[in-house]
């Protein structure tokens, strides 16, 4: 039944917002009913890039996984070959 306004329900209306408000006021009440919807609309379309863009970084990262282990394999390989002996990083310090 709410979902069904006829032209007389929605004249009520506006009387009503007529009275309750004045003929002055409700121009200002519409617009700024009109910037608030603008700026939520504006902070969905943020908050859905930022997670687009959390979402795109994580799926890069976990694909470049293997860069830095290669780079990783590669400072230990060269450690090894000044002749000094395979001791972990942090052992006796």
């Amino acid at each position: 039944m709410l979902g069904r306004l006829g032209p007389l329900e929605i004249m009520v209306i506006v009387g009503i917002l007529v009275f309750l408000f004045g003929a002055k006021k409700i121009p200002e009440l519409a617009r700024g009913m009109g910037l608030g919807i603008k700026e939520f609309k504006k902070g969905l379309e943020e908050g859905e890039s930022i997670l687009k863009d959390a979402a795109e970084s994580k799926t890069e990262s976990a694909a470049s996984a293997d860069g830095p282990e290669e780079k990783k394999e590669e400072k230990k390989e060269e450690k090894k070959e000044d002749g000094m002996p395979d001791i972990p990083e942090g052992f006796g310090n």
